[in-house]
């Protein structure tokens, strides 16, 4: 009798688990990295949250998201007017190699650096992606100080104060340790 018991405990926990609008649905939630409008807050890069359907491939899904615009009104894009994503492969290492369109070799200086870790560090939320890899028009950018992007790569830090209603920011810094992540 507590065998029944306990096996129909488990099967309802199990049925609860599965409720609809969660992963019934099939969809995952991720953060897109944007700059803010503003640098008042001291965030180089701000989250935005997006659900993604579970049955597209996530990489180009999180890509193809991120090139557009942001939702939220006091996010902006890191990227100049017409970037496109070409083409993505992921190796057998975890390297994400994302070809993009030549418009994204005209950035430079802080404008290619926040381009560069708004995509990896959206894309490193994939448990099969450890780093980026980023061409254009299957070039290397070549004045670039590394060619493999990962989060680990700066430091991450909070502003000590955030506007109500927002989610946690990001500041970057060049790291020469190992990193914190701060929520």
């Amino acid at each position: 009798m507590k065998r029944i018991l306990f096996l129909t405990i488990c099967l309802g926990l199990l049925l609860s688990a599965c409720k609809p609008g969660e992963e019934g649905k099939g969809e995952r939630e991720y953060d897109l990295y944007f700059r803010p409008d503003d640098y008042t807050s001291g965030a180089a890069l701000c989250p935005q949250r997006v659900e993604i359907p579970a049955d597209q491939p996530q990489e180009e899904a999180l890509l193809t998201a991120l090139l557009e615009e942001p939702a939220r009104q006091n996010l902006r894009t890191p990227f100049p007017p017409g970037v496109e994503l070409h083409s993505w492969t992921l190796d057998k290492e975890g390297i994400l190699h994302v070809n993009l369109s030549e418009e994204y070799g005209g950035l430079s200086g802080m404008d290619l650096t926040l381009a560069d870790y708004s995509i990896a560090l959206t894309l490193c939320q994939l448990d099969t992606v450890k780093g980026v890899s980023i061409t254009v028009e299957t070039n290397i950018i070549p004045f670039r100080y590394h060619q493999l992007l990962r989060p680990e790569d700066v430091f991450l830090t909070l502003p000590e104060v955030q506007k109500k209603g927002e989610g946690p920011t990001v500041s970057l810094e060049r790291k020469k340790q190992p990193c914190k992540i701060l929520r």
